[in-house]
């Protein structure tokens, strides 16, 4: 169970993260649980730091989550800085969670590497064993102007906690986080979000695929589940 004390500690935090949000009532405010669709792309822009800041990592991308045929498409780039290097790069994953395969191909070099992966496609959706921190809006919370509402989630792991904001209509994803001892601070922002929409062309097996044996290691995932933006530099 989550503490008062640690839901009053997430909400600070999450208001000092995101000072052009109101929440109301927080940390005790009702949240409506709500299941988000099981088919949708988006423009998913990725901040991810590691080591303490040192390691970071800016990405946009187009997402595709199709949990009715149980597959992911990440499609776009990222720029990755560190004490040692700094460059910008470009990819296309699939990600087939039934057959256990990750296909990913860096659109730089032409080159495709196949992985393992034995983890369950994540949901972005009201997690398990969740917490309602509060009620937001990003923008005004006045109905004279623009404002969008939405709940907030919070839910504890082993090593880390894991954050969602849902809009109070449809369920849709507004963002989401996630912070582990092991993988640093993962923050997603969903725009432009499209449910039921696929591009089937994403899921086509590239053709430098086809011939490439997996890697003899397993993709690595951090425990939320999440496939990393960067994967391997290939």
């Amino acid at each position: 169970m989550i503490g008062a004390g640690v839901l009053f500690a997430t909400f600070l935090a999450l208001s000092a993260a995101f000072p052009g949000t109101h929440f109301e009532n927080a940390p005790n405010s009702n949240c409506s649980k709500c299941n988000s669709p099981p088919v949708w792309t988006a423009t998913v822009m990725l901040i991810h730091k590691q080591f303490l800041g040192l390691e970071k990592e800016f990405g946009f991308a187009k997402m595709t989550q199709d949990q009715v045929k149980n597959r992911t498409s990440i499609f776009g780039g990222y720029e990755k800085e560190s004490i040692f290097s700094k460059g910008e790069h470009c990819y296309h994953t699939i990600a087939l969670y039934d057959l256990g395969v990750v296909y990913q191909v860096n659109l730089k070099t032409d080159k495709c590497k196949v992985y393992r992966i034995k983890w369950d496609m994540p949901k972005y959706g009201v997690p398990e064993q969740g917490k309602c921190l509060g009620t937001a809006f990003t923008g005004s919370n006045n109905t004279k102007y623009e404002g969008l509402q939405y709940d907030t989630w919070v839910a504890p792991f082993p090593t880390g906690y894991q954050m969602i904001g849902l809009t109070k209509k449809h369920c849709i994803p507004t963002f989401a986080q996630f912070k582990s001892k092991f993988d640093g601070e993962r923050s997603y922002t969903f725009l432009n979000f499209e449910p039921e929409r696929v591009d089937e062309e994403d899921f086509e097996i590239p053709s430098q695929c086809r011939n490439v044996r997996p890697a003899p290691i397993d993709l690595f995932v951090d425990e939320f589940g999440n496939l990393p933006f960067s994967y391997y530099v290939v």
